[in-house]
């Protein structure tokens, strides 16, 4: 998961990126920027034009995306993933005779 796209996000920033195999689309949707397929330059610099023509779109994809980073990407969301996963992988080793 490209970090770029989370730190951009939490800055308020939409992202415009190509949907390759690195999963930008768990960080950005329809409301959160634009994905693009790969290779196809036209469909870039069409949504990267409308984010900048359009500073109401820009601003509104920007707070989505801030919200989006910090409700399913923040410490406080992940820490407590992190912590499960490691305390189940604690206690299934140490409950192994």
């Amino acid at each position: 998961m490209p970090n770029v796209l989370l730190e951009a996000g939490a800055c308020g920033l939409p992202c415009v990126a190509t949907d390759c195999d690195f999963d930008p689309r768990e960080i950005i949707t329809a409301e959160t920027g634009c994905l693009v397929d790969v290779g196809d330059v036209a469909a870039m610099a069409d949504s990267i034009s409308r984010l900048l023509d359009n500073r109401e779109l820009l601003a509104d994809m920007g707070k989505a995306a801030r919200a989006h980073v910090l409700a399913n990407h923040s410490s406080t969301s992940i820490w407590p993933l992190w912590d499960s996963l490691l305390c189940s992988q604690t206690s299934a080793r140490t409950s192994t005779p």
